[in-house]
């Protein structure tokens, strides 16, 4: 009993003269609401239910409305009623329905005006109960993420519940995939029979509802096919989907054989709910039932030599003495992409006098008779390296005139110009 400036209240009579006094803390003129909650608990739901309603006495005048509702997956109809009309249900303004209960299924109906209350009971109202069935739709995607070894997934299961609630939902996982695992919001408990799987919840859901299924298989591209059947949802109306392959170098992953109704989409077609699609993403289909099946082929590819450093070009200046001493300035210009040292193997007898790289001055090591130059890595923009190395050598010099032999010095990387 909920009101205002309410002192006690006393239940007297029982069975069906139930009499509810309520003593108020002073006189009340006007108007006043008073609010009863009534509970009456069924062991289970029945065929018919006598509404029974709240009645004040010693009023000389009594109208309003009775209204029924129903929870979600409860439908309700009229079955007999006295001193009552029924209304449309959007002229009753109080009859917007709470949470869990069936809005479409209201019913409302007008007290009949009456100038003498009584005891008796000025109205009377049965209806008939129906359980309604739950409707599921489910739109499977999966990701399957294939290596040299081995095939991972991921399956989100979204599921569009209508009508009345479900508490269980049911998979169809093939055999071939091991460690698997079932996640999701409120879930109980996880049974499986072979294939088949059953996830129990804590509370019953309606509406939109998602299930992530991750799993393994082993698989070598050497050795065969892959033959991959999908996660189906079962015991729903209907069941549509999509499924992408996902495939990083050096494994090339093509599809040989498919069957069903499995369409051939972009990798952008995918639906955003079930996670962004990968940049390695090779191949990308939808089907509108379950039963497909493909067949894929995978060819891991030998990595190729990548080009670690090239000297773009160098120039040579030689200085001659009258007595066969020389000087030469190496200057290599050097693109790196990944070289530590630049090898530089000079001409016999020859010394360094000095090295830059990069326009720092740096003291090469030895190593085998050939110096050792770190070098840079290239920046953003690709650019050139400079590369300075001077050095002196000598040789017999003819006394009038005669021939001299000039030497380069060799590098160990491919020479451009």
């Amino acid at each position: 009993v909920t009101a205002q400036n309410v002192s006690q209240w006393v239940e007297k009579g029982s069975g069906a003269e139930r009499v509810l006094e309520v003593a108020l803390k002073e006189r009340t003129m006007g108007a006043y609401e008073l609010q009863l909650g009534l509970v009456k608990l069924l062991k289970e739901l029945p065929q018919k239910v006598e509404v029974a309603g709240v009645q004040p006495l010693d009023v000389q005048k009594l109208s309003g409305f009775a209204t029924v509702s129903s929870e979600v997956g409860v439908q309700v109809k009229t079955d007999t009623f006295e001193g009552l009309t029924e209304v449309p249900a959007a002229t009753v303004a109080e009859m917007a329905p709470r949470s869990g209960e069936n809005a479409a299924g209201l019913l409302a109906f007008k007290f009949m005006p009456t100038d003498t209350v009584s005891t008796q009971r000025a109205w009377r109202l049965s209806v008939t109960t129906e359980t309604v069935d739950p409707w599921l739709r489910a739109e499977v995607v999966s990701w399957i993420t294939v290596s040299e070894t081995l095939v991972s997934g991921r399956t989100v299961v979204r599921y569009d519940i209508q009508n009345a609630p479900v508490k269980e939902l049911r998979l169809r996982v093939p055999s071939a995939f091991k460690n698997v695992e079932v996640l999701g919001e409120n879930i109980r408990r996880r049974d499986q029979d072979g294939e088949n799987w059953q996830v129990e919840l804590q509370n019953k859901v309606r509406g939109t509802y998602m299930l992530t299924i991750t799993w393994e298989r082993p698989w070598d591209p050497r050795h065969g096919d892959f033959d991959f059947a999908g996660v189906e949802a079962v015991a729903v109306e209907r069941e549509t989907g999509a499924l992408a392959v996902i495939a990083h170098p050096p494994l090339q992953v093509n599809e040989k054989t498919t069957s069903g109704d499995l369409i051939r989409i972009d990798a952008r077609e995918l639906p955003d709910w079930a996670g962004r699609a990968d940049e390695a993403t090779v191949l990308a289909y939808r089907y509108l039932r379950p039963g497909y099946k493909l067949a894929l082929a995978g060819r891991r590819f030998d990595e190729a030599e990548v080009l670690q450093a090239l000297v773009d070009n160098v120039r040579l200046t030689t200085v001659v003495a009258e007595d066969g001493q020389m000087m030469t300035e190496a200057a290599f210009a050097v693109r790196n992409n990944g070289r530590q040292y630049l090898e530089v193997t000079l001409p016999q007898g020859a010394e360094v006098w000095s090295a830059f790289v990069a326009g720092g001055a740096v003291r090469p090591s030895v190593r085998e008779g050939r110096l050792l130059l770190p070098l840079e890595r290239a920046g953003a923009d690709e650019a050139a390296i400079p590369v300075q190395v001077t050095y002196v050598s000598s040789q017999k010099f003819p006394a009038r005139s005669g021939r001299i032999t000039l030497e380069s010095p060799a590098v160990d990387v491919p020479l451009k110009n």
